[in-house]
């Protein structure tokens, strides 16, 4: 989601409301200045032109091979915020479209504070990008999907499930990541995610995009190739979409969950989960804990009694 944002990068040739309103502010004081034909005209004509001055001028300060939206945002919104300033002082009609355009800062910032946390720490939240939270079939299927690991009853639940005859995704830390227990999960016939390097829980939605880039491929470099992601938590921060695109993998969600990692009952964790579950479900449990093993067994069967089957399907 690209909204009108000071404080966040904003592609203006990406965003044409924002253009528009940046336009129509910048054309207003071009007529007030030139209140004829000929200052309609350029409001027109030549306000685009001179809006991208600034931009260009302050180029040769950046690296060429790295973008600066963000900086070329906060460029062309400090000059038309202290052009605004300027025409708040007039006696004419143009000191309402100043402070009109003055107003939309108040106003975004406290739209961020209101919406920001939605969008960040909502796991199927899409208003900064695309999450997968489900998966199309025509049948009753659901996808089991297991946080966490690897960890030291990796082989026991590798066990339960092949005696279940259930297949699984297993979104993986990689600090945790040995080859013995990745390479014993895709020898049952399992896949696996990137569930970052340290799962940093507490501060991954406000993560840096050198933070985020690490956490991902540092993870990656620990386990086979994949095209699947999960956050820790399902926290995103306004970083990850653009870094998960840049590596061509999809963030993955979920909507059948049971808060499994802090709730120790097994039977109240498969109630929970089955009556969440349609088809299509994601389904997230997680390993390592006391309980794990017999949480995701009772899930399991719960997810079977409701006549569903539990596949990895094909994204």
């Amino acid at each position: 989601m690209n909204r009108f944002a000071f404080f966040r990068p904003l592609p203006i040739d990406e965003n044409y409301a924002l253009s528009l309103i940046v336009w129509f502010a910048a054309g207003c004081y071009m007529v007030a200045l030139i209140p004829n034909l000929a200052g309609v005209l350029l409001a027109f004509l030549a306000v685009p032109l001179i809006l991208q001055i600034p931009l260009y001028a302050t180029a040769p300060f950046f690296a060429a091979d790295r973008p600066h939206d963000e900086a070329n945002s906060r460029i062309l919104f400090t000059f038309m915020l202290l052009v605004s300033v300027y025409f708040t002082t007039s006696h004419s009609w143009v000191r309402f479209v100043a402070w009109g355009f003055i107003a939309l800062f108040p106003i975004d910032a406290i739209a961020k504070v209101i919406t920001e946390p939605i969008a960040l720490l909502a796991p199927n939240n899409e208003w900064l990008g695309p999450v997968v939270s489900r998966f199309e079939t025509s049948g009753k299927e659901v996808w089991l999907t297991i946080d966490d690991g690897p960890t030291a009853d990796t082989h026991a639940l590798l066990d339960l499930l092949h005696a279940q005859g259930v297949h699984a995704t297993f979104f993986v830390k990689g600090r945790l990541a040995t080859r013995e227990l990745i390479d014993a999960v895709i020898a049952k016939g399992h896949t696996i995610g990137n569930h970052t390097q340290n799962h940093p829980s507490s501060m991954f939605w406000c993560a840096s995009r050198e933070t985020t880039a690490r956490e991902i491929d540092d993870c990656a470099a620990r386990i086979p190739p994949t095209t699947l992601f999960r956050a820790p938590v399902g926290h995103k921060n306004r970083h990850l979409h653009a870094l998960l695109a840049e590596r061509r993998m999809k963030l993955i969600g979920f909507n059948a969950r049971a808060y499994d990692a802090v709730v120790r009952d097994p039977h109240k964790i498969a109630n929970t989960i089955a009556k969440q579950i349609e088809p299509g479900a994601i389904v997230v449990l997680h390993q390592g804990r006391p309980w794990s093993l017999e949480a995701i067994a009772r899930t399991i069967d719960a997810i079977r009694e409701r006549g569903y089957s539990l596949v990895i399907p094909s994204l």
